[in-house]
């Protein structure tokens, strides 16, 4: 879980690809998934949908990821002083 931390801290405010964490884990893409999901449930981290107003798109669009306590993303990514942000 701590290394599914560090990697939403990197990850914070992009697209999240749930094979490619899975696969740097070593776990599979649904157990990631339901990670995030126990996460989101316990206000840990948001998870944005995209917004487009033509459904009928090919264009599928991913969810962004944000975590919602500044202070642990700093805390995970290592950040000492305020100029490493």
């Amino acid at each position: 879980m701590r290394r599914l931390w560090k990697m939403i801290a990197h990850i914070n405010g992009q697209v999240v690809n749930y094979c490619a964490l899975a696969a740097s884990l070593g776990v599979s893409s649904v157990t990631v998934k339901s990670y995030i999901d126990l996460l989101e449930s316990t206000y840990m981290v948001e998870t944005v949908s995209p917004y487009f107003s033509n459904l009928g798109k090919r264009l599928v669009k991913s969810l962004k990821v944000y975590m919602a306590d500044s202070g642990i993303t700093a805390t995970l990514l290592e950040l000492r002083s305020f100029e490493q942000m």
